[in-house]
């Protein structure tokens, strides 16, 4: 979120709403009549090429965002300078757990945590009566000095953490976030998508 907040931001992800959009898609019935081709495709789909093409065929994903994925995510340093074959398995199967868990009946919500100090990868998968939770945990991905696309789109995902700078007021905007109330030395946060 910015130079001025703590590194472990969470975000929706472009791609991550994209999959939940198809698997969550359901029919005049109420069925989610996209997943079952989803999980079968992913099931199948051994490496990240595949995985990719699954994601344009079927999720939608543009040309850019594959190339993103695939340099940034599953090349080998990926951004984090980790192993992204290795990235790629734990990805898929914990999408394939989180959509098992969702069965016909629960919704599936998908985040991305790149958390501050993280050395790890991991997919972590939470399911309540209401829906399952995928939550896809990286390191940060070190980020260039020029400047960052701006998010524009407050969506309903905020975090409280430490103040850390004099300039953390309400109303204080960073490229991916603004301050939406601070209470002493607590800053709460609304995050910010693109459109």
């Amino acid at each position: 979120m910015g130079d001025l907040v703590m590194s472990g931001a969470i975000s929706k992800g472009v791609i991550h709403k994209m999959v939940d959009n198809v698997v969550n898609e359901r029919d005049s019935a109420g069925k989610f009549h996209k997943r079952d081709a989803f999980l079968a495709a992913l099931r199948q789909a051994g490496s990240p090429s595949a995985y990719l093409t699954l994601l344009a065929e079927q999720a939608g994903a543009t040309r850019d965002q594959i190339t993103y994925l695939r340099d940034k995510f599953y090349s080998t340093p990926n951004a984090w300078k980790a192993d992204g074959k290795a990235v790629y398995p734990i990805l898929r199967i914990g999408l394939i757990k989180a959509l098992e868990e969702a069965g016909g009946t629960l919704l599936l919500d998908s985040y991305w945590l790149a958390a501050a100090g993280g050395k790890t990868t991991e997919t972590i998968v939470c399911r309540s009566a209401a829906q399952v939770t995928r939550i896809f945990l990286t390191p940060p991905i070190p980020m260039p000095k020029a400047p960052r696309p701006k998010r524009h789109t407050d969506v309903p995902m905020w975090v409280v953490a430490p103040r850390s700078d004099a300039r953390q007021k309400a109303g204080f905007e960073t490229s991916d976030a603004i301050v939406r109330a601070v209470s002493g030395k607590v800053v709460t946060w609304q995050r910010r998508e693109f459109p």
